[in-house]
């Protein structure tokens, strides 16, 4: 096919245009013809950087039955919307009205008024269906062509908009009427392009010259890839005109072979674990199972290196594959391991250039991002953190300027708008939203997938009725955009098996060679000892707690006494179990540093009390952790024993995944415990229903032997019977028939929902100190420089190293509230600040009842938080939000 630079060639604005030099683009002077160059030249960087041509070549092949002739008219359409995107600012009353151009005449009456984009549709209609009769006769090949052109003008038409609306409705459409086009028609005229009259006159039917139904993927990831470079390039090409630039913006952050060979050296050099393991890693893939069954630390090390030596030779002897597994038990280095994978990845196909590491907790995308730098030697330029609680990235410093933002140029706003860093560290929700949802910011980084690898961990966490359409689309867009997805978890469902997707797996047979070796397996035991106790009625609750709290001190106690020091952790389901078992323990558990870890805990809280439990200093110390579920997957602590509220199978190994981490003790143990009833919170979960139908008899055995298959395995029977049903809702075949075969934009981003609960965010306006301490029992800053500065150019004093959290959400309304020219600044600032309030606030669910009973209070909803007013009543830094406390003032 020609290139795109050939078909940029052909379609210069300043030949297509009649009179171009005075139709203006952008105010105060920016010519269109002058515009249309730098969304070309912004067009063919996207497309060269991340190597998308070949991408669309494959896609338009496909679409187009084999046929050349047809493919190559097709790459023109997919060009020509890019260019054609403005056209219709030739509308005389944008140039006056909006670019108060003088050369044209008073504002006239028409049906469009300013708008521009309608018009560019149309124009780019009129223009290609008069081209396009002349490609093909074959009726077949003609709707591909005719599909194609409404679906990339409808893109022209929104790509202003905020989101992607449904395309199987033609509501788009509807606007050309009769009347419309025959006023529209002399717009034509602008142009040097020929066009036949009997074409422009059908085009107030045209709803009834395409369908979209019955597509394949490839349909929806062309018109989705297609809006993703029109916008980005737009975007780029209108901020170097509105910022001055001097120079083409070029920092797309890809990674070069240079920046490739470095990380992977770093990788096998930094740590003494990896450097042995690259020099010996025939030896250590080679060593013989049984010789490593004893348990000790030494062997330990062997089991984890065999595992990652697996990992190089089956990434080297399928690295041109495209869906892998790494399946690890706990304490394995899974991550370390993901390292490997993507490392070896990126080593063995040039053409991959950039990563994405994809998590569903906050603490693992920290937690990940900081292993990465120490072992792959990231630079602070080489990545950014994607997520509600990271700090508005800066790739170096710059002096403060009077709008509060760094750097004339705002060259920080692209970086982290498009995300323009090698690494990502990022949200489930905030990827999969680029994978699948209607949003333009969620679209405009869709581009940045081609060519990269992925990894995502702890896939275990996500709605098993998602699995069929999770694999359904990681298979496909692996295949389209050619990237490598590495899947893993420790308790891992083969997803694959739902969307015939086929995952290779890096550590084949790890159950039987790695999960069941008792470095491993006899690492915790479970025991059903404190189940014999059932659920208690309300009546006796407060019995049952006393009873609870005695029990896992005297057990506790018992491990102290054998072993000198303690470390036990106990979870419940619900905050408000939390709230009551602390204050029990802070009467029974003499001599303990009680810590309280909850989803109402603050993130610097958090920081200390995780730095604290991994602090060497503090190894002997009697320790009790009252937590949730927050705990369990992405807390990298080591504790002795284990109490957990019976919930569901794989939550359970999650939580034994914190206790003898390192399987340097004997003796620990995990008990489960039945206070609260699990129905209410996993009801719904098709895992729970499962266990309950039939499983409730093997549960010890599932977590004895670490067969979650027998659990997986259900859930998958259960999917794919209800796949039969082709009209049922909520179905694969539905998901990818009924919305993304008829591109229903606007439903497949609802029917796949990571997250089906809205959450509240409360913020708590108390004094927080500037700093926590660390690992090492060392000061360390909570917020960065650059928000430091940022704060004291808006007047934010800092007093006896505390910051105000009043000061903080007062400076919020304040720009919230004020009228800024510069929307641009406005906008980038907010980012800022939000970074450092996500430091003051927790999540509730908004239909929570102790959100409501906190809006009973007396607290109030500001300006998209529940500010917390009677924080000092109800909320401490150490046990967060206290339910004890809302009972004793009736709150509840």
């Amino acid at each position: 096919m020609e290139s795109f630079k050939t078909h940029t060639e052909k379609g210069k604005v300043e030949i297509l245009l009649k009179d171009h030099s005075k139709y203006l683009a952008h105010s105060p002077n920016e010519l269109l013809s002058d515009h249309m160059k730098l969304v070309s030249h912004y067009f063919l960087d996207l497309v060269d950087v991340h190597g998308i041509e070949p991408v669309i070549d494959n896609l338009l092949v496909k679409l187009c039955g084999q046929s050349k002739t047809v493919a190559e008219f097709a790459k023109h359409l997919f060009w020509e919307t890019i260019l054609y995107h403005d056209f219709g600012k030739v509308n005389e009353n944008f140039q006056r009205i909006k670019m108060e151009n003088k050369q044209f005449p008073l504002p006239k009456s028409n049906q469009i008024n300013t708008e521009h984009s309608l018009l560019s549709a149309y124009i780019f209609l009129c223009f290609q269906i008069s081209k396009g009769h002349q490609h093909t006769q074959n009726p077949d090949e003609q709707q591909i062509l005719m599909n194609l052109m409404f679906a990339f003008a409808h893109n022209i038409i929104r790509h202003h908009s905020s989101h992607l609306d449904d395309f199987s409705a033609k509501q788009t459409f509807k606007r050309y009427s009769e009347s419309l086009c025959l006023e529209l028609e002399y717009y034509l005229e602008c142009y040097n392009q020929e066009f036949l009259p009997q074409f422009v006159k059908a085009i107030p039917q045209i709803r009834n010259f395409f369908e979209f139904k019955e597509l394949k993927f490839e349909w929806f990831l062309l018109i989705r890839l297609n809006f993703s470079l029109l916008t980005a390039a737009d975007y780029y090409a209108t901020s170097h005109y509105c910022n001055k630039w001097k120079n083409h913006y070029q920092e797309f952050g890809e990674l070069s072979s240079d920046l490739k060979e470095r990380h992977f050296q770093n990788l096998k050099t930094t740590h003494l674990h990896n450097k042995a393991l690259y020099e010996n890693h025939n030896d250590f893939h080679n060593q013989p199972l049984e010789q490593l069954q004893e348990k000790s630390n030494n062997n330990l090390n062997k089991l984890r290196s065999k595992m990652a030596a697996e990992v190089i030779a089956n990434v080297r002897q399928h690295n041109s594959e495209r869906l892998f597994y790494i399946e690890a038990p706990t304490g394995g280095g899974k991550t370390n391991m993901a390292f490997i994978a993507t490392q070896e990845l990126l080593h063995a196909n040039q053409e991959l250039n950039k990563v994405f590491y994809v998590f569903p907790f906050t603490t693992l995308i920290t937690q990940t991002q900081k292993a990465a730098q120490e072992t792959l030697g990231l630079k602070p330029d080489e990545w950014i953190e994607l997520h509600g609680r990271a700090s508005w990235k800066q790739k170096e410093a710059k002096e403060e300027d009077k709008d509060g933002l760094y750097g004339e140029d705002r060259m920080d706003d692209i970086h982290n708008l498009f995300v323009n860093y090698p690494y990502t560290f990022l949200s489930h929700v905030r990827f999969f939203d680029i994978l699948k949802a209607n949003d333009k910011s969620s679209i405009y980084l869709m581009h940045r997938l081609a060519n990269s690898v992925v990894v995502i961990d702890e896939v275990q966490a996500y709605n098993p009725e998602l699995w069929d359409k999770m694999a359904y689309l990681l298979k496909e867009y692996a295949e389209t955009l050619n990237i490598r997805f590495i899947v893993m978890s420790a308790t891992l469902p083969k997803i694959g098996d739902l969307a015939e997707a086929h995952f290779r797996s890096l550590i084949p047979d790890a159950i039987e060679s790695y999960f069941t070796n008792p470095n491993f397996a006899d690492r915790v035991s479970f025991s059903n000892e404190l189940l014999q106790r059932k659920i208690p009625h309300k009546e006796e609750r407060e019995d049952y707690i006393e009873w609870l709290a005695k029990t896992i001190h005297e057990k506790s106690e018992h491990y102290r006494k054998s072993n000198g020091s303690v470390r036990t952790i106990v979870e419940f389901i619900y905050k408000k179990s939390t709230t009551e078992f602390a204050s029990l323990a802070e009467r029974i558990f003499e001599g303990y540093q009680i810590l309280v870890l909850s989803g109402t805990i603050l993130e610097p809280q958090r920081k200390n009390i995780i730095n604290s439990l991994k602090n060497q200093q503090n190894k002997d110390q009697n320790v009790l952790l009252i937590t949730t579920q927050v705990v369990e997957a992405g807390v990298d602590i080591d504790m002795d024993l284990g109490f957990k509220n019976r919930s569901i199978i794989d939550s359970e190994e999650q939580l034994a995944g914190r206790v003898n981490r390192n399987v340097n003790k004997s003796g620990c143990t995990v008990y489960l415990f039945d206070l609260d009833d699990a129905s209410v919170i996993y009801g719904k979960d098709r895992r729970f229903k499962e266990w309950k139908a039939g499983l409730e008899i093997d549960y010890f055995e599932i977590l004895r032997t670490k067969r979650f298959d027998r659990l997986y395995d259900k859930v998958k029977s259960y999917l794919e019977a209800t796949n039969m049903e082709t009209q049922m809702k909520g179905t694969l075949l539905h998901f990818r028939d009924s919305l993304v075969g008829q591109l229903n934009f606007p439903e497949i981003d609802k029917e796949f929902k990571l997250i089906d609960q809205s959450n509240t965010s409360v913020f708590v306006p108390l004094d927080l100190d500037m700093w926590v301490w660390n690992e090492q029992n060392k000061k360390e800053q909570i917020f960065t420089d650059q928000q430091i500065q940022f704060l004291q150019s808006f007047g934010v004093e800092i007093i006896n190293e505390k910051l105000s959290g009043e000061d903080i959400f007062d400076l919020y309304k304040r720009l919230i509230l004020e009228q800024m020219e510069d929307f641009g600044a406005k906008k980038q600032n907010l980012k800022i600040l939000q970074s450092i309030m996500g430091m003051f606030t927790f999540s509730l669910f908004s239909e929570s009842k102790v959100l409501t009973e906190l809006r009973n209070g007396g607290n109030s909803e500001q300006l998209g938080y529940m500010y917390l007013v009677s924080h000092r009543e109800v909320y401490s830094l150490k046990h967060g939000l206290e339910i004890r406390k809302m009972n004793e003032l009736n709150f509840i």
